[in-house]
């Protein structure tokens, strides 16, 4: 960029040193990545009048000696977000792009480097940041973790910067660029294992008292199963405790415990509970989850941190927990907001890309994991106790999914060895209406349809 006569503010984390560096095309400044204000001050300053800039690349997810520093959604999430807000407020404009850089966040071509999942909410954000503001052109880019030296991945970055490619997502593996297609699959064509469901073991449950968790249990209990373990961090509504009640009556050994998946602790008690008092857990599926819908401007760091905590981390409690375990299968409740962005949804979205990520890590591992992206649900799940949230999914082209295909789809991926699947029903050709970013992601499904 130097060559090109262009000024790279260099943004740095931490405190300025009493002499900050300059050259004659590069300016130093320092921020704390967790300074919000300092973040809104230093974009303000860097547009200066004209409140313009040629591009922003964000790297910061990149360093791992800040990651150790920082919690775990700070540089993935909470930082872009901050700097997201920061161009929104002042009404910035950028003449190309905003770059997200991640690194080993996916894996393409079957590269078996160790997924680094912290990275993955980062494609969460910027995907729902592409649906709400389009005119910041933001474009998700993951670096090939193979390389050796900073100055093959710089490479890697200034390729990508003078690209002249419309992707809005894309990943570097051995000097190759590779692009992200969603591409529909036969349920005839999925890999398969024999996961089935045993009388005499426990199957483990997130978010049980919740539509979809009932759902799920009742699925679990009609296959065979006499063992459930629920865990919720509140109980439900009184119907939910009826229906629980009603399988205890039909000799369903069903045992509930309160508490929340993300406090490491308070899980371990309580699946040590359950090592010494019931059969082995063999099945788990983690279906916790909250909304706390917001546009990208208003999305504050508590809103972020409901969403993100429950289901995020308390996947990852999972599995620390259990990955010792020889599991018959270990299914996540993703979402399409993972894979597609939604507007308003940038922390569920952010969230459910992490739950994606522990699932490949967890396939590399030679566990059993499976992540589905489910498109909303017909009579239970988040999207259908909320009027707005049903209607703005309706007009983008979405339709429920009954309970009754759902679980049929459930059956498939429960045994299926795929780390993630999507099973979702949509009217693309309408989605794409109001979603362009996702033209060229969703092209071969849009040819197929037609």
């Amino acid at each position: 960029l130097k060559a090109q006569k262009q000024t790279c503010i260099v943004v740095l984390p931490g405190a300025r040193p009493s002499v900050a560096a300059h050259t004659e095309t590069n300016v130093f400044e320092y921020v704390d990545p967790s300074d919000q204000k300092g973040l809104e001050k230093l974009i303000q300053q860097s547009a200066g009048k004209t409140k313009t800039l040629n591009g922003i690349l964000y790297l910061w997810g990149l360093d791992e000696k800040l990651q150790d520093e920082a919690s775990p959604q700070q540089l993935s999430a909470l930082t872009p977000l901050g700097l997201i807000q920061a161009l929104i407020k002042d009404n910035l404009s950028i003449d190309t792009h905003l770059w997200l850089f991640t690194q080993g966040a996916y894996s393409v071509a079957n590269d078996q480097h160790a997924l680094r999942v912290e990275q993955t909410p980062l494609w969460g954000l910027g995907l729902s940041t592409m649906l709400e503001r389009p005119e910041l052109s933001c474009v998700c880019i993951d670096l090939d973790p193979h390389d050796s030296s900073e100055l093959d991945t710089a490479k890697q970055v200034l390729r990508s910067l003078t690209s002249a490619t419309q992707e809005s997502r894309s990943a570097w593996r051995s000097d190759q660029r590779y692009v992200a297609r969603l591409s529909k699959t036969a349920a005839t064509a999925i890999s398969t294992s024999h996961a089935t469901i045993h009388k005499g073991q426990t199957y483990l449950l997130t978010g049980a008292t919740g539509g979809l968790g009932l759902a799920t249990a009742q699925w679990l209990i009609d296959q065979g199963a006499d063992h459930l373990l629920l865990l919720s961090r509140k109980s439900g509504k009184p119907e939910a405790q009826q229906r629980i009640d009603a399988w205890k009556e039909q000799g369903i050994h069903v045992t509930q415990h309160f508490v929340d998946t993300a406090d490491l602790h308070a899980l371990s008690q309580v699946i040590l509970t359950a090592q010494q008092q019931l059969p082995e857990i063999t099945g788990i599926v983690h279906c916790a989850g909250v909304l706390d819908d917001h546009l990208i401007e208003d999305l504050s760091v508590e809103s972020f941190e409901k969403v993100f905590s429950g289901k995020a981390r308390g996947a990852w409690n999972l599995h620390t927990l259990t990955q010792a375990r020889p599991l018959d299968f270990f299914v996540l409740f993703s979402s399409a907001a993972s894979i597609l962005g939604n507007r308003g949804q940038a922390n569920y979205a952010a969230a459910n890309a992490y739950l994606d990520g522990v699932a490949q890590r967890r396939h590399q591992l030679g566990l059993k994991a499976t992540s589905i992206n489910w498109g909303p649900w017909a009579e239970v799940g988040m999207a259908q106790s909320d009027v707005a949230i049903t209607q703005h999914l309706k007009r983008q082209g979405f339709a429920p999914i009954t309970p009754e295909l759902g679980l049929e789809a459930l059956s498939l991926c429960i045994a299926s060895t795929e780390p993630q699947l999507s099973v979702v029903e949509c009217d693309w050709d309408q989605y794409l209406v109001s979603s362009e970013a996702s033209s060229h992601f969703l092209s071969q499904l849009v040819r197929a349809e037609k």
